[in-house]
């Protein structure tokens, strides 16, 4: 199973590298790939500082720990995203939260999954009849 990565998914096991997240994507997810925008990398530097605090970290460690976890995806340049999908993206998440243009647009361009905890956006998109989403329950359920 490939999938598209949220931040927040990243986020969640940068704060909890033992956690539930960060296990499925060391273990159960080893062999899946899992793509995200190169913009994940900006939106976690963003929250570097709430990061750290969050977890107790120094700047060497979040840098440290950031750096495995970007080792499991491959972060995906915007431009190699297609105008159409850029576009029906920005439709469907105009509403919703327009951060997660990158995310939807990466969505459709590869068909994969994705892979997200922003209840918002999981609840809005399917509201609107789009089916590749999943939140960590799901994905459990499916790989379990």
């Amino acid at each position: 199973m490939n999938l598209v990565v949220d931040s927040n998914i990243v986020i969640s096991a940068l704060i909890s590298p033992s956690g539930v997240i960060a296990k499925i994507i060391f273990t159960r997810l080893q062999e899946a790939k899992l793509y995200a925008p190169e913009y994940l990398y900006f939106e976690v530097i963003d929250k570097q500082e709430k990061i750290q605090r969050l977890a107790g970290y120094t700047t060497d460690e979040f840098y440290e720990l950031l750096h495995i976890l970007l080792k499991r995806l491959e972060l995906i340049d915007h431009s190699i995203i297609n105008e159409e999908n850029k576009t029906n993206a920005f439709k469907l998440v105009a509403d919703i939260d327009i951060k997660d243009v990158e995310y939807v647009a990466l969505t459709l361009q590869t068909e994969h999954k994705l892979w997200t905890g922003d209840k918002a956006l999981i609840n809005g998109l399917k509201a609107k009849g789009f089916t590749k989403i999943i939140d960590t329950a799901e994905l459990i359920k499916i790989i379990e």
